[in-house]
């Protein structure tokens, strides 16, 4: 079998605020990055928290291509 990552354990050192501006810049840019620039974007909620949190930034990255 190969192994083809390794996954290493570093200690958390950031603070709550620091973590959440990190969390929240990751996820944004991966939105930004999937949104073609000129087209109709549609999204199926689930009810859950995740497809929320994408609809909420992907509505925000769309309003500025305006």
């Amino acid at each position: 079998m190969h192994k083809y990552w390794s996954l290493q354990s570093n200690p958390h050192t950031d603070t709550l605020e620091e973590t959440i501006e990190k969390v929240k810049y990751l996820v944004k840019d991966s939105i930004a990055k999937q949104i073609p620039e000129i087209t109709n974007i549609s999204s199926l909620l689930s009810g859950g928290l995740d497809s929320t949190i994408i609809s909420a930034f992907a509505k925000e990255e769309l309003s500025k291509l305006k």
